[in-house]
């Protein structure tokens, strides 16, 4: 039972001069910290937006690469066609609409002659029932400019 008492005694003895001994150097190292970390945010949310305000002018006084200061946007031309997407009917049903949206590519590059970029909304067009049963045609409505071309649902 001495035995026991001794290291219970320890133990209280042990916790409290930790306690003691570091209390006072802990306290006045976390104050600094606090006060250093505080300032810091302060200063970057100022920043941003101070940048934000410059980046309008710049482009105000600066144009574009490749454009004059005169210059409006290109001029679009626009096209609409109808792709048949019958050949995606042959794939394998847990590819077809894969394999359609290949195939509507395929044709509007043949016919543009150029890459042409499916947008989103025509995609999802082409995947609305699913994967199995992509529709047998599509219209589309595509819009040509000087280096691109995109092409976008007929509504």
């Amino acid at each position: 039972m001495i035995w026991m008492a001794e290291i219970k005694e320890e133990k209280a003895q042990g916790e409290q001069k930790p306690e003691i001994a570091e209390g006072p150097k802990a306290e006045k190292k976390e104050e600094p910290k606090a006060a250093k970390k505080e300032e810091p945010k302060a200063e970057k949310k100022e920043e941003p937006k101070a940048a934000k305000k410059e980046e309008p002018a710049k482009r105000d006084e600066k144009p574009a690469k490749g454009e004059k200061k005169g210059q409006k946007e290109e001029p679009k031309e626009e096209k609409v066609l109808t792709v048949s997407l019958k050949g995606a009917l042959k794939a394998p049903r847990s590819k077809r609409a894969k394999i359609a949206v290949r195939i509507l590519k395929q044709q509007l590059t043949r016919h543009i002659k150029r890459d042409v970029l499916v947008s989103t909304e025509l995609n999802s067009k082409v995947w609305a029932h699913g994967i199995e049963r992509p529709p047998r045609k599509v219209k589309a409505r595509v819009e040509i400019t000087k280096d691109k071309a995109i092409a976008y649902p007929m509504e």
